[in-house]
């Protein structure tokens, strides 16, 4: 392909440098130049006709159509194949950012749920020193509401015995 563009009969632009140079060829220099190829095989297929000698000269230049149908084929090919990388690409893209979202609500949730866990051991530490605590402890029934006896039985009728204190804490029946 250089070749043809270096004799000027396909218009390329040249991209990147070095080993990574490519030509991107204009689609009308390429069908130009396959039509021109074309022409050129039927003549030389008719001038065949009168000589033998000249058969071996107008394989290379069918051969040629050939070679740019099937480059043609190729480039088409690759074509597809870019289009489809780049769909794949996109929803990577796409499942990488939510995925991301996903990991921050997350972790949103998780230094929450260790708040509440760090507030629920700082009102575990302070209920257990309340009770080693027997100033603390005596305290408490002084800060209590005045039950009246017929609520006090009322309520021993309803809980025969006494809960312990980390029910009532957690709230376990």
């Amino acid at each position: 392909m250089q070749g043809y563009v270096g004799r000027g009969l396909l218009e390329a632009r040249e991209e990147g440098e070095g080993v990574n140079r490519r030509f991107l060829i204009s689609i009308d220099s390429l069908n130009s130049l396959a039509d021109r190829r074309r022409r050129e095989a039927d003549e030389t297929a008719n001038f065949a006709d009168a000589s033998p000698e000249s058969e071996t000269t107008a394989m290379p230049f069918a051969n040629t159509g050939e070679g740019l149908r099937h480059l043609i084929e190729r480039l088409e090919a690759r074509t597809a194949e870019a289009t489809e990388l780049r769909i794949r690409l996109e929803l990577t893209e796409r499942a990488q950012s939510t995925l991301e979202e996903e990991l921050e609500e997350a972790n949103m949730r998780r230094e929450e749920a260790e708040q509440e866990l760090a507030e629920l051991r700082r009102r575990l530490d302070d209920a257990s020193e309340t009770l080693k605590d027997p100033q603390l402890a005596e305290e408490e029934p002084e800060r209590a509401e005045p039950r009246s006896a017929a609520q006090a039985t009322q309520e021993g009728a309803e809980q025969p015995r006494r809960r312990s204190w980390w029910r009532e804490f957690f709230g376990f029946d």
